[in-house]
């Protein structure tokens, strides 16, 4: 079952751009709300989503983001918003789609714009740095 709930829950992001909430996964997948809130946990455990902990709704199933980031991704005649600049080519990827990303330079606070066509970013010279090695990255997720 923790499986079918993570599909659910990347097909729901795809289809809407947010993450269902324990409640609306339940009655999809025929569960219990607490035998839900149980697979989400584990799946936050696991590192398959990631959870707010303060409210333990689902805040990142990568590349996706349920809060607005300053990397939002067009695609689908949707909006979604992507966790980090790695992410915002994920989106794309996830979705199986072209796309448009308006990312916004943390150095500069200008905005980059990137097209996504049959797979292929196109033609750019930009460059993305990470701050934090990949080993580090689960240490404070949210900020990585």
């Amino acid at each position: 079952m923790l499986w079918r709930v993570r599909a659910y829950i990347y097909r729901h992001f795809a289809e809407n751009s947010h993450p269902p909430s324990a409640e609306e996964t339940a009655r999809h997948l025929k569960l219990e709300v607490r035998a839900t809130e149980n697979i989400f946990t584990e799946l936050n455990e696991r590192h398959a989503i990631f959870l707010d902990p303060e409210t333990g709704s689902i805040r990142m199933a990568n590349p996706f983001s349920a809060v607005q980031t300053n990397y939002r991704v067009l695609s689908n005649g949707r909006t979604y918003y992507a966790n980090c600049a790695w992410d915002m080519l994920g989106v794309p990827s996830a979705l199986h789609s072209d796309a448009t990303i308006q990312a916004i330079c943390s150095e500069t606070n200008e905005m980059v714009k990137l097209h996504i066509r049959h797979g292929q970013v196109s033609a750019s010279d930009l460059r993305i740095h990470f701050p934090i090695p990949f080993s580090k990255w689960f240490e404070d997720l949210a900020y990585t």
